[in-house]
């Protein structure tokens, strides 16, 4: 019962393992998802938040890498 990351071909998402269900952005590659789930403010779990709160929150955090 936990996030994942999957990787291949040059990307990575995350998976839930729960629900066997991809979700969120799209990665370059793992260890940017790895950052992203690091980088999470107040609550660290990815599966809390909705598609656009997570699209706005991978937003924000590219431009904090750039």
């Amino acid at each position: 019962m936990s996030v994942q990351i999957l990787e291949g071909e040059g990307h990575a998402c995350l998976f839930c393992n729960t629900t066997d269900w991809a979700f969120g952005p799209l990665f370059e590659d793992s260890e940017q998802a790895r950052r992203f789930l690091r980088w999470l403010p107040e609550i660290p779990d990815p599966r809390r938040y909705t598609d656009k709160e997570l699209a706005e929150l991978f937003s924000e955090f590219r431009k904090k890498e750039d």
